[in-house]
């Protein structure tokens, strides 16, 4: 049987604690490292939920209203900035046929009918 020295003993025991001390660090390293991917991945899903959220209450904002205790343009502005967009909207048609349509949307709240707009061409 072959024996070692003591010291050639102490020299090889501490080769094999440092190799483990490498490799207990790297495995904390890995570990580390997926831990932040988690992270990262977790935030990510949070964000999209709240945005999906965001949008769910403004849309329920919208389906929820009576007719008349929400302007359009506003539901539009809102809508508008929560995807980002700057909402500018101009008349571009001949005013007498958009005022038209919009007597025809509120008679077709009032009376439950189909609303039916008038195609309303562009001014040039």
């Amino acid at each position: 049987m072959y024996s070692l020295d003591p010291s050639s003993e102490r020299d090889a025991l501490a080769e094999v604690l440092r190799v483990r001390d490498v490799e207990l660090a790297t495995a904390q390293e890995g570990l580390e490292s997926a831990r932040r991917a988690l992270m990262l991945k977790q935030a990510e899903k949070d964000i999209e939920t709240a945005r999906v959220r965001t949008l769910e209450n403004a849309i329920r904002k919208v389906v929820t209203q009576r007719a008349d205790d929400l302007c359009w343009r506003d539901v539009y502005t809102d809508l508008a900035k929560l995807v980002g967009v700057e909402f500018c909207p101009a008349l571009i048609c001949d005013p007498e046929k958009f005022i038209a349509n919009c007597r025809q949307f509120d008679a077709s709240l009032r009376g439950g009918g189909k609303y039916q707009p008038v195609y309303v061409e562009k001014m040039t």
